[in-house]
C-alpha cells in the first residue's frame, strides 16, 4: 500500500514537471523595449556597443558618480571578473566617457 502511494506521487510530480517543461517550452518570451540610452558624447558609440551587451543603461545611469580611478576600476572589473568583451585599446574611450558623463565632475 505505501510502495503503491510513493509510485503515484513520485508520478504525479514527474507528469507535474513534464507538463511545465512543455508549458515554458511553448512561451514566447519578450523583454520590454530598452529606453534608456548613453548620453550623447564622445565615446558613447563605444561606451555603449560594450557595456550593452550585459546590462542596460540605465545600470550605469543609477551608479553613484564616481571619479575617473573610480571608473577604471569598474571598467577594469568587468573586463577581468566579469569576462566583458572590452578591447584593451577601448578601456581608456569608456573610462573617459563614464568619467566625464557620470563621473564627480557633472
Amino acid at each position: 500500500m505505501i510502495k503503491k502511494s510513493l509510485f503515484f506521487r513520485a508520478f504525479g510530480a514527474l507528469f507535474a514537471t513534464a507538463l511545465l517543461v512543455q508549458v515554458l517550452a511553448e512561451t514566447k518570451w519578450k523583454l520590454p523595449p530598452e529606453e534608456t540610452k548613453f548620453k550623447a558624447a564622445p565615446g558613447s558609440q563605444i561606451a555603449s556597443a560594450s557595456c550593452i551587451l550585459c546590462h542596460s543603461a540605465d545600470y550605469i545611469s543609477t551608479q553613484p558618480p564616481l571619479d575617473r580611478a573610480g571608473w577604471t576600476v569598474i571598467v577594469q572589473k568587468m573586463r577581468e571578473k566579469y569576462g566583458a568583451p572590452i578591447p584593451t585599446n577601448n578601456v581608456e574611450t569608456i573610462v573617459n566617457y563614464l568619467a566625464t558623463n557620470y563621473g564627480k565632475s557633472r
